[in-house]
């Protein structure tokens, strides 16, 4: 079975990125545990949000 992203897909990369860069940067700087956590869980939602919404499709004609 073959999954369609459509135009969700660029969510995929930029969630990976923004979690990435988020590891990345708080390793070396001073951060409170809130904005670790927004900008992890801001990247987990954009790749859930990816999988989760569906294009609309077209409704048949009767």
């Amino acid at each position: 079975m073959k999954q369609h992203f459509g135009k969700y897909f660029f969510l995929i990369p930029l969630g990976l990125f923004i979690s990435a860069a988020s590891l990345i940067l708080f390793r070396y700087v001073s951060a409170p545990d809130m904005v670790r956590g927004l900008s992890l869980g801001t990247g987990i939602g954009l790749m859930l949000l990816a999988f989760i919404k569906q294009p609309k499709q077209a409704r048949p004609t009767r």
